[in-house]
């Protein structure tokens, strides 16, 4: 075979794997998924109410909210809502084009997602208990745009990095997008509702009304509640992935055989311990001095030692010599979140048989999935929204890891962690101050079964040199 024909089947095979799956379908059913759930969160509990007006009062009606942000934690949740619709709206129209496409395209889209907010907004004006507001959809018409402008400047070679990944051929990268995910997660976990302060003397005020524990454990001298404890215990679990990812990439480093370049790799490479407790150390600092700005928040020192003590825990289970322990450690962990779950639903345990006769424990609109998931209480939901995603993880890998080699180990895990999930929510009919959500039990199932997903595609992965992945 000659040089040119050579060249010509490989420029084909490119182009072929230009085109491969995941390709503008996939944007298409995206888009379908993320308009669904938009009109079903928007929308539920779906009681409506007669609303005898024509089309000009409605708009009017909205207009005269205005664009005035009541909450800014409401503000953002609208804002991000809306970049989806974009990126993936434009991306369906420009995937493999120019990038002169996204310029053309840029406009009608976002004009196109504007006319979706509205009427998603429009709707609320004969939901009960929805407020439909001018602000809501500027939000996510800008949020629109901005996924427009993350689609234009980096949407293809995003596209490009997923085909790899699904394909098998690029391990790093998938570990890379978990990575901004989980960053992502920290920075809501640490600063929402994002109640910023911009006045130095509001902030100077926070500082003199004693509002940092700058000791470790202070905050706890009048005795640690087991609800309290639950929630440092989640806290430790939330930075445990920094030891593991840091003892990946050392292993990979020390894979190449080659002197890196760089401080940073060096140290990551002969030092990974010390690289891993400076890592902890500076992303929970940043965490905790991003929180001087945040009104409603309280600064604890403890949270920065916690995220070192993680950290180095993660890099040290990690470690190959602890592969024969795997199964204790997992059993600890599965028994340390249990406990936590206890103190987090279950506290402060005034469990009455009479709660559960009450009718206004349990009703209807507790069984919608999402109803409770209320715009007007977007921090507590999104703040249960991670911690249920959190107890699902850690449960599913630590009871996967104990049944490893039971046949059908895949299935028994998620039996288990379902009825787990379901005891726990369950147990809160019982309880006088606590409420049973329906919501909480589908989504801790879901993010069992993706965590099952993500494990049997990690669990027989390689340690592959960034010579090998190119």
């Amino acid at each position: 075979m000659d040089t040119q024909s050579l060249t010509a089947d490989v420029s084909t095979d490119s182009e072929i794997a230009a085109k491969a799956f995941p390709g503008k379908g996939f944007c298409l059913s995206m888009l379908l998924l993320f308009y669904i759930f938009l009109f079903y969160g928007s929308l539920t509990p779906f009681v409506f109410k007669p609303v005898h007006i024509d089309w000009n009062e409605g708009v009017s009606q909205i207009l005269a909210t205005g664009g005035r942000i009541d909450s800014q934690m409401d503000w953002y949740v609208n804002l991000f809502l809306g970049i989806p619709a974009g990126f993936f709206m434009l991306g369906a129209l420009c995937l493999d084009k120019k990038t002169f496409w996204s310029a053309v395209y840029f406009l009608p889209v976002v004009f196109v997602c504007f006319l979706m907010a509205f009427i998603v907004e429009r709707l609320q004006l004969y939901t009960i208990n929805r407020n439909c507001a001018l602000s809501d959809i500027i939000a996510q018409t800008c949020g629109a745009g901005v996924g427009c402008i993350i689609w234009a400047i980096s949407g293809q070679a995003i596209w490009h990095e997923l085909r790899r990944c699904w394909n098998g051929s690029r391990i790093q990268g998938a570990i890379s997008a978990f990575i901004v995910i989980y960053f992502f997660a920290l920075i809501i976990d640490a600063w929402s509702p994002f109640d910023f302060i911009y006045i130095l003397g509001d902030i100077w005020g926070r500082w003199k009304n004693h509002t940092v524990f700058w000791i470790p454990f202070s905050e706890f001298h009048s005795g640690m509640t087991l609800y309290a404890f639950s929630k440092t215990l989640l806290y430790f679990y939330l930075y445990i992935p920094i030891g593991i990812y840091c003892q990946w990439q050392s292993n990979i480093l020390k894979e190449q055989g080659d002197i890196p370049n760089g401080i940073l790799k060096r140290l990551l490479r002969d030092h990974p311990l010390v690289f891993t407790i400076i890592s902890a150390v500076i992303i929970s600092t940043i965490l905790f001095l991003g929180q001087f700005f945040i009104q409603s928040r309280t600064l604890y020192a403890t949270d920065i030692f916690i995220s070192v003590l993680a950290a180095s825990i993660g890099f040290i289970v990690f470690n190959q010599k602890s592969r024969y322990y795997i199964r204790s450690i997992s059993i600890a962990s599965l028994i340390a979140i249990l406990v936590a779950m206890v103190g987090y639903y279950w506290t402060p345990f005034n469990f009455s048989i009479d709660a559960f006769k009450n009718d206004n424990v349990f009703t209807v609109y507790q069984l919608i999935p999402l109803a409770d998931y209320q715009r007007s209480h977007t921090i507590t939901a999104i703040n249960r929204l991670l911690s249920s995603m959190e107890f699902s993880i850690v449960i599913t890998l630590s009871l996967r890891q104990i049944l490893s080699n039971v046949k059908y180990g895949g299935w028994l895990t998620l039996a288990i962690s379902a009825l787990i999930f379901t005891l726990m929510e369950g147990g809160q009919l019982f309880l006088l101050s606590r409420t049973f959500t329906f919501s909480d039990i589908i989504l801790q199932t879901l993010f069992s079964a993706g965590t099952l997903k993500m494990y049997s595609f990690f669990q027989n992965m390689p340690v592959i040199s960034n010579k090998q992945d190119k």
